[in-house]
């Protein structure tokens, strides 16, 4: 008999269960679950941010250089000029083309894209043209926080003058332009035989690899001297 009545207790009992199960799954169900805290980041920005002990610090984009004299020049080693700058003709230097307007043309439009810089000559025993590929390098002055952007030359380099700037166009703007001058892409061979120790520059122009006039940079005033004795630094 006590079995019997322990089986009715252990009925009872689940049948109380089942019955109250489906309300307790649905109160569950009611309730909802808990978030992760994730912060979503912010759109992006031009400023550059760097982590300082433990905030973000915000700095400005660099400022483009600016330069005392407000024409562009030439310059190489501690030689400096715009309208007379002398040359070593044997020298394997290269040759930085600096100023304001080169540094705010190639920042705007040309940072990947070579020039080529015209050198004309037209002496009694001298009539060519000096092509030279004109390659964009960019400076950055973290103290000031500054950028200036240049361009290089490299005037004994013939491979690399003639791999930029022997198009068809370049070199057909030069034939229409200076009728009867050799074309060179070597400094030296401006003057091979010739008895003359100063060679004057009679024309300068930048252009474009397609021989177009880029005129953001000012090159009217430039002039050139090649020598095999040039003087530590002349400034016009």
């Amino acid at each position: 008999m006590q079995m019997d009545g322990n089986k009715k207790n252990l009925i009872t009992q689940w049948r109380f269960f089942s019955l109250w199960l489906p309300v307790l799954l649905f109160l569950t169900s009611c309730l909802s679950p808990e978030q992760n805290n994730i912060s979503e980041r912010g759109s992006t920005s031009n400023a550059v941010t760097s982590p300082t002990d433990g905030t973000n610090t915000t700095k400005t984009p660099p400022a483009n250089t600016t330069f005392g004299r407000i024409t562009n020049f030439f310059q190489s080693g501690n030689s400096s000029a715009s309208n007379n700058f002398v040359f070593d003709i044997n020298s394997k230097n290269s040759i930085y083309f600096r100023g304001t307007d080169i540094t705010t043309y190639l920042h705007a439009y040309g940072r990947d894209q070579n020039a080529c810089l015209l050198v004309s000559f037209h002496t009694d025993s001298v009539q060519k043209v000096l092509l030279l590929a004109a390659t964009p390098l960019t400076l950055r002055n973290f103290q000031t926080n500054e950028i200036e952007y240049y361009y290089s030359l490299t005037p004994s380099d013939e491979q690399k003058n003639k791999t930029h700037c022997q198009g068809a166009s370049l070199i057909t703007h030069v034939f229409n332009n200076y009728t009867g001058k050799q074309i060179v892409f070597k400094v030296t061979d401006v003057c091979i035989d010739c008895l003359e120790s100063n060679i004057k520059s009679d024309n300068i122009d930048l252009l474009t690899k397609e021989g177009k006039d880029i005129n953001d940079i000012a090159d009217h005033y430039l002039g050139m001297t090649l020598t095999s004795k040039p003087e530590s630094e002349i400034v016009f």
